[in-house]
């Protein structure tokens, strides 16, 4: 178990002046592996806080209620109201997580969100870490135009997001299977070994990573 949080990636950015009166904006962004202590209690915040679970569990609090969050789900914290998100003590999570700036951010979540404030499994996450690496060598490179890319980096993660959302519900086996092997993401999984965690057929495992997965 680790010791000590380890911050992987970290970066931060300021936009032009009124920028985010009128676009969208990242201001923080970065990668941590939790020590079993970690946590984060704000009463507000700006901006809104958004956290993918790579690996690992732990819990966050948000818009007045408790969720425990898992492997491959997204947490959208509402900064405008007291929020926290703590590390399990017994298996401390990895985060990807990035500090959304723009107008009109409540609205924003609750479109996209409705009445599902609970984290929310992401079909597709190889997709979703990918964009998060991309995201860190953008805010690395501080090359000129940043803030039209951040912007569209953003559009491209909210609409993820809203695929994510409206793909079919993903089968719990499907959602353990995915877990298993964010746990061991350097391992090379078979068709027949995650046959034999789960109980269904290699050929039955095809179909669900086909269908729910692509």
């Amino acid at each position: 178990m680790r010791g000590e949080t380890d911050f992987i990636e970290s970066h931060h950015y300021v936009p032009e002046p009124g920028w985010t009166r009128m676009a969208f904006s990242v201001l923080r962004a970065g990668k941590v592996a939790a020590a079993p202590d970690y946590g984060i209690r704000r009463r507000r915040h700006a901006g809104q806080d958004i956290l993918f679970c790579l690996s690992g569990a732990g819990t966050v609090e948000t818009g007045g209620e408790e969720f425990a969050v898992a492997a491959g789900q997204l947490a959208w914290l509402a900064n405008e109201r007291p929020h926290a998100h703590v590390a399990d003590p017994n298996h401390p999570w990895t985060l990807l997580w990035f500090r959304l700036g723009g107008p009109d951010l409540i609205p924003l979540r609750e479109s996209l969100f409705g009445g599902r404030p609970s984290p929310t499994p992401i079909i597709g996450a190889t997709a979703l870490i990918a964009w998060f690496e991309r995201l860190f060598v953008a805010l690395g490179s501080r090359e000129a135009g940043l803030d039209w890319r951040l912007n569209q980096a953003v559009g491209e993660f909210l609409t993820m997001v809203d695929q994510s959302l409206a793909a079919p519900t993903m089968p719990s086996v499907l959602a353990d299977l995915a877990a298993a092997i964010r746990s061991e993401p350097a391992r090379p999984w078979t068709a027949e070994e995650l046959s034999s965690i789960s109980g269904v057929s290699p050929s039955q495992v095809r179909r669900l990573f086909a269908r729910y997965l692509r």
